[in-house]
């Protein structure tokens, strides 16, 4: 999406985890904050690990950024689920990343492979 283009009305929260990789976690924040500003109803919030330190040390990457979409009500309650993404590497996925939240859709299907957390989750157990 461009910056005249406009941007989704849903309401939504991104939380972005940042104690992985500061640098990139700074490039992160920065790009998703003007997605906020496009977004009349986006809340941008930074947290810490959001998957816990043990099972966050144990992805098989090196860094990455991890974020969580909730979309809510305009009154901040949560409304429907939580949508997984990451690890955000590199710019490309920054950019994806923009786009999917500016669209307003939230469909992880969507997302390119490496950045559906959730499908990732689902198929690893049988790598077991």
């Amino acid at each position: 999406m461009t910056s005249t283009e406009p941007a989704t009305r849903r309401p939504f929260t991104v939380a972005v985890c940042t104690p992985c990789s500061r640098e990139l976690t700074i490039d992160v924040v920065s790009a998703l904050r003007a997605t906020i500003r496009r977004c009349p109803h986006g809340v941008l919030a930074t947290t810490a690990c959001l998957r816990g330190p043990l099972s966050c040390r144990a992805r098989p990457h090196d860094g990455g950024v991890m974020i969580v979409l909730q979309p809510c009500t305009t009154e901040r309650a949560p409304h429907g689920p939580t949508a997984w993404i990451g690890p955000i590497c590199d710019d490309a996925d920054i950019e994806a990343v923009r786009g999917w939240i500016e669209s307003g859709h939230w469909d992880l299907d969507a997302l390119p492979t490496r950045l559906n957390a959730r499908a990732r989750i689902r198929l690893a157990p049988h790598l077991n």
